[in-house]
């Protein structure tokens, strides 16, 4: 049984919504490599040491580095997010469910993909724009498990680039309504 559209008797998802969900996707997770490489770019970075232990810490406990490097993705995931649903709704508001539904799911997963190249670069610069986020006498900092991935960024930062093409999506389409052909 499929889904139909309530006054129209055609489904909500048809080949075409498909395509365009599968379409908007993939270009989304493959903008996500070049914006973390953008972002380990532009991020600042904070001070580490090392503890007797060996585990990397914070030189200085009031360093708010890592909160700016967080804020960076944040801000540029948006940025993308805005233009991928400036784009979006121009080039695909005739398979509107399938571009959203792509704007979503691509945003998240190329968030994702840019927060994991952002900090495998900067793993291996050996610097503390992302990492392990640990109180100077080597500590874990105490925050809240839910929110937080396992290298201490809160998942909120990964939500503004789908947040932001789908509220500039929507907010395009229901300032210029289309009109649909009768069928």
């Amino acid at each position: 049984m499929a889904l139909t559209a309530p006054a129209r008797g055609r489904p909500l998802l048809d080949g075409a919504d498909v395509r365009a969900f599968a379409v908007t996707t993939v270009a989304l997770v493959l903008a996500g490599a070049p914006l973390g490489l953008l972002w380990q770019a532009l991020a600042p970075r904070g001070e580490v040491g090392r503890n007797p232990a060996g585990d990397l810490v914070l030189a200085d406990v009031e360093d708010k580095a890592f909160i700016a490097a967080d804020a960076t993705l944040f801000l540029l995931g948006a940025a993308v997010g805005a233009v991928a649903g400036l784009l979006a709704w121009r080039w695909g508001r005739r398979v509107a469910v399938g571009v959203v539904l792509g704007l979503a799911v691509g945003g998240v997963l190329g968030a994702v993909v840019a927060e994991r190249t952002g900090v495998l670069v900067d793993d291996q610069r050996g610097t503390f724009a992302s990492g392990e986020r640990q109180q100077a006498d080597g500590v874990p900092l105490a925050l809240p498990n839910a929110l937080i991935t396992e290298n201490g960024r809160t998942v909120a930062v990964l939500l503004g680039w789908p947040a932001a093409a789908t509220l500039v999506f929507a907010g395009l389409a229901a300032a210029r309504p289309q009109r649909l052909p009768d069928e």
